[in-house]
């Protein structure tokens, strides 16, 4: 796979401040440019930032947690963020690209929806990367290429509400016949959990207040996951 031809897109959840995933951007492109990669990274607002009415981006979001929405492409922003991506790609000549969408909260339902959409229109499935969201059943071709990150402290307590919105389970049958719950039925391929000091809105601070006593501040430790993983798949 050519590292070259990345693109990745950074997705908020509602109500959020302009520039709330800038840290994480910032970061993302000193680690390719150090790695000699030219990589574009952008900053999107799937249900609009905290100027647009709350009340309206949770009432999409709530829509977008629905799996019948999922698997039924219903998704308005999921299909809105897909042509603006395969616009861009047009544009731009690259057939052949890399597509990484990063979804904080919200923002990661968002990931997945976008996702289903491009799956069916582009060469390669995007690589989808979910931090601190709620959990929604991710279809079957896109799990090998999802990756789930929670906020727990140094016990593994989660410190993150969001995380425990939803669920990945379904039921499934065994050889005899007999059908069983599975709870990790539509669960990314790898779900890990990401020690933070704070909860929710932390995942990408870097002051001295939200540093552990390893010495590894939230967005480190947050960015140390989300190359590792990039690197997984990509190598």
């Amino acid at each position: 796979m050519s590292l070259s031809r990345v693109e990745v897109v950074l997705l908020s959840g509602v109500a959020t401040e302009w520039s709330f995933m800038l840290p994480l951007k910032e970061v993302l492109e000193a680690r390719f440019r150090d790695a000699g990669l030219e990589t574009r990274v952008q900053l999107l607002h799937p249900y609009g930032d905290w100027n647009r009415p709350l009340w309206r981006q949770v009432a999409e979001a709530r829509r977008d947690m629905s799996r019948r929405a999922l698997h039924a492409g219903a998704s308005v922003r999921g299909r809105a963020l897909a042509d603006q991506l395969l616009e861009g790609q047009e544009q731009t000549g690259d057939q052949d690209r890399v597509l990484v969408l990063i979804g904080h909260s919200a923002g990661a339902l968002a990931a997945i929806h976008t996702a289903a959409v491009l799956n069916r229109r582009v060469i390669r499935p995007p690589i989808i990367i979910q931090i601190g969201a709620p959990k929604l059943a991710v279809p079957p071709h896109l799990k090998a290429t999802t990756a789930y990150y929670y906020g727990v402290d140094s016990t593994s307590k989660s410190r993150d509400p969001v995380t425990r919105i939803g669920h990945w389970g379904g039921w499934r049958r065994l050889r005899s016949g007999i059908p069983v719950w599975d709870p990790q039925l539509h669960a990314p391929s790898v779900v890990e959990e990401l020690r933070l000091m704070g909860g929710h809105p932390d995942y990408f601070r870097s002051g001295e207040r939200f540093r552990s006593s390893a010495g590894q501040t939230n967005l480190e430790r947050t960015m140390d996951a989300v190359w590792k993983y990039l690197m997984t798949l990509m190598n």
